[in-house]
């Protein structure tokens, strides 16, 4: 037999799921296809990640990205010392302007 659910705990439930829905980060983003195949032109693989890792994490009311040292290791499977090493060549080559803000996260200003 069926259980039949009140329209008011249904549309509890809903509500509940829409914001539980709406909380969680989107599980995909846009890259624009010019800027992977011009902009990132001479980066190698592994720079390439950690171009669109920065531009995965922007965003636009703010105007800039703001991924951690450990999202940016998650997203690109890469240790912290290679995204350190190999950041300085990506935000040279993307034209993207890095301000360190004391106690937080890098801010990303892609142009």
């Amino acid at each position: 037999m069926k259980k039949v659910i009140g329209s008011e705990a249904l549309n509890k439930w809903q509500k509940e799921k829409i914001k539980e829905v709406a909380e969680k980060p989107a599980p995909f983003f846009r890259v624009k296809k010019s800027i992977i195949k011009n902009d990132m032109e001479g980066l190698n693989p592994t720079q390439r990640l950690i171009g669109i890792c920065i531009y995965a994490y922007y965003n636009p009311e703010k105007g800039y990205s703001w991924p951690s040292w450990k999202d940016q290791q998650k997203f690109c499977g890469v240790s912290e010392n290679t995204i350190q090493r190999n950041l300085p060549t990506v935000l040279k080559h993307l034209n993207i302007r890095k301000e360190k803000v004391p106690g937080r996260n890098n801010r990303y200003y892609v142009s």
